[in-house]
């Protein structure tokens, strides 16, 4: 038997207790810097694999970008996808935004809306290679919205009705609390919009021919961004640079 003050991962039981779930949300909302909410968000859910994307607001000059995300433990073949990919030509980021909740990948099989866009065929290779996966909205502050994919080790069947919803809370308060720490450090260190875009990138681990890309501007143009947050950040390098941005402390 679990020990109440030990209750089991998320994802590995069909039910989440309250005690779990309010240490999720305690452990995500308490977390004073990026690498201490990922770290925290691992430690409390059991996550086979999972993609966390930052997507600009509908109408913003920008929706067209291509995919800003952390991956953890997602296959190549995804990525890959995601690297090419705009969320505006993505139809399982539409189907979810009209849903405005968490979403089995497995529901949207016989949407009306992937059949039109010829869409079923790629979601059932998707089902047949990496298994289900949970679909997430997530709404925040700054104007940021976020998408998270993860699955775990048990199919859809495996949970309970209300397990979505639980989940689709803590990664709605993880998403606040990253918005939060992101644009505190970029007040304080006195970051562009831009600036700021552009370090987050590299904390993404991506190249500056990368974030041309993603950004839709020039490596050259990049490089220039780059100069300036090593200036105003006091490092020399991008992994110094990565590490000072998701170590931030919000208590400094």
């Amino acid at each position: 038997m679990t020990h109440a003050n030990n209750p089991p991962l998320i994802g590995t039981v069909p039910a989440i207790c309250n005690d779990r779930f309010m240490a999720a949300i305690n452990a995500v909302t308490s977390a004073d810097s990026v690498g201490v909410l990922r770290y925290r968000l691992i430690k409390h859910l059991s996550i086979k694999s999972a993609s966390y994307h930052h997507i600009p607001a509908v109408g913003t000059y920008n929706f067209g970008q291509l995919n800003r995300y952390y991956a953890y433990n997602v296959p190549d073949e995804i990525k890959s996808f995601y690297d090419k990919t705009s969320p505006q030509d993505d139809p399982g980021v539409h189907f979810v935004f009209s849903k405005a909740r968490a979403v089995w990948l497995s529901e949207t099989v016989d949407a009306d809306m992937m059949k039109q866009l010829k869409y079923t065929r790629k979601i059932q290779a998707t089902l047949d290679f990496v298994g289900d996966c949970l679909l997430v909205p997530l709404y925040g502050p700054y104007h940021r919205r976020g998408y998270f994919v993860l699955s775990f080790e048990n199919p859809r069947e495996f949970y309970d009705d209300m397990f979505q919803w639980q989940v689709q809370a803590i990664l709605q308060a993880v998403h606040l609390q990253y918005c939060l720490v992101v644009e505190t450090f970029r007040v304080s260190k006195r970051l562009t919009n831009r600036e700021s875009e552009v370090l987050e990138l590299i904390t993404f681990g991506k190249t500056n021919p990368e974030i041309g890309t993603i950004l839709g501007i020039s490596p050259h143009t990049v490089t220039g961004y780059v100069k300036q947050i090593f200036l105003k950040l006091n490092v020399q390098d991008r992994v110094t640079a990565a590490l000072r941005a998701s170590s931030f402390n919000l208590s400094l």
